[in-house]
This record gives C-alpha cells, sequence and structure tokens, in this order.
C-alpha cells in the first residue's frame, strides 16, 4: 500500500502556487517561447527538465494550482509519470524567463486554520 504522507519534495510543491505574468500573452500565447530562449545556457542546465510535456505544464499554471496539482494532471494525460524535481525544474526556468512568479508560502498557507495554524 503507497505511503498516505508527503515527502519533503511533495510537501515544497504542495506549496508553490506560481502565478503567470503578463509576459505570457505580451506577443500572442506562442510569444513566450522568445522569453524562455533568453534564460542563458548554463541556467537552464542546472535545471534538467526530462521528458515532462512543457508546453501542457506552462497551460496549467494559472495561479491557483500547486506545482504538485499540476505534476498529477501531467501525470494523468500521459502514459509516463514526470519526476517531480523535472517539474520544479520547469517552473523555475519559467521564473527565470520572467513568464511566472513564484510567491512565498505565507505562514497561514502551511496549515489549516484551526488544526495546524495557531491563532
Amino acid at each position: 500500500m503507497p505511503s498516505l504522507t508527503l515527502g519533503p519534495l511533495e510537501l515544497q510543491a504542495s506549496k508553490l502556487v506560481p502565478r503567470p505574468t503578463a509576459k505570457v500573452t505580451l506577443n500572442g500565447y506562442q510569444g513566450y517561447r522568445e522569453f524562455i530562449t533568453q534564460v542563458p545556457p548554463d541556467q537552464r542546465a542546472k535545471l534538467p527538465t526530462g521528458r515532462v510535456d512543457t508546453g501542457e505544464l506552462q497551460r496549467l499554471v494559472n495561479g491557483r494550482r500547486s506545482v504538485l496539482d499540476m505534476k498529477k494532471m501531467l501525470d494523468t494525460q500521459a502514459q509516463a509519470q514526470s519526476d517531480l524535481q523535472h517539474v520544479i525544474n520547469y517552473i523555475d526556468v519559467l521564473a527565470l524567463a520572467g513568464l511566472v512568479e513564484k510567491p512565498a508560502a505565507s505562514p497561514e498557507a502551511k496549515g489549516k486554520p484551526g488544526k495546524d495554524v495557531k491563532r
């Protein structure tokens, strides 16, 4: 039976909710590619993305879904599962390109009111 607790990487991904920036649609919905190619190759090399469906992942970023939620959606659509670290890495590439913002998790977001967070 699989474990029902989140590992450290899954916990990190569950708290990361990237938001798209205005650059995403600045040059039309396909115009984001020019921003990705402007990320220096040495920085992209540090962030391997494996076989993640990057096009679909970009479309899933809406400021409401966590990276873990997006990974699960990708896995549902594909025959092979995505590596969570590769999904996080691609979100980092998008952030370096200025296409997404990665807001810091607030203390309130770390637990559910009434259960984990003391008021």
